[in-house]
């Protein structure tokens, strides 16, 4: 009995060993307005060919509410190693304040 535990426990630990990630990370330098410390972002999504980033709403601050989209062609060029400075596009959501204050 010990040594089919012994058995069994190796043989699960080197199938984890064998496996490999089925992705990497990879560092993207953002555009400056984007990467800046001030942003902060609750989510993402994506849409057509653009990744939407979604900023925090930070009403009480009087930040800028804004979605920034980025071009998924750009980044994918970026992924593969060919310079180019990532495209992209700001939306500014209107009426917050608003609906805040109902």
């Amino acid at each position: 009995m010990k040594y089919f535990l012994l058995t069994a426990l190796l043989s699960a630990s080197f199938a984890s060993y064998a496996q490999k990630a089925p992705y990497s990370f990879q560092t993207i330098p953002l555009p400056l307005e984007i990467a800046d410390r001030n942003n902060q972002f609750s989510g993402l999504h994506l849409y057509k060919d653009e990744l939407l980033l979604l900023s925090e709403s930070r009403l009480q601050e009087r930040a800028e509410a804004k979605v920034y989209a980025l071009n998924l062609n750009t980044l994918d060029k970026q992924l593969a190693g060919k310079a180019q400075d990532i495209a992209y596009r700001k939306y500014a959501i209107r009426g917050l304040s608003t609906i805040r204050a109902r």
